[in-house]
């Protein structure tokens, strides 16, 4: 599992149509992970202290990327 902070160079045009209209929308972390079936039990602050950020969108996603083909 990865993260990186919210940038609005990746945001989806929807979300800055959005915020052009004057709605509150929020600049959260981008979360990356693979999908296990399980459930993780764990909180949005233990989740951030726990696992790796990183400061560009394309290093999380490459990071997350990396892990999925690991359990290939």
């Amino acid at each position: 599992m990865s993260w990186t902070p919210f940038n609005i160079e990746y945001a989806p045009d929807d979300w800055k149509t959005a915020k052009e209209k004057g709605f509150d929308v929020k600049k959260e972390p981008v979360i990356f992970y693979k999908y296990t079936g399980k459930n993780a039990n764990m909180s949005y602050n233990d989740f951030i202290c726990k696992t790796v950020p990183f400061s560009e969108y394309d290093e999380a996603k490459n990071y997350r990327d990396k892990e999925i083909k690991n359990d290939i």
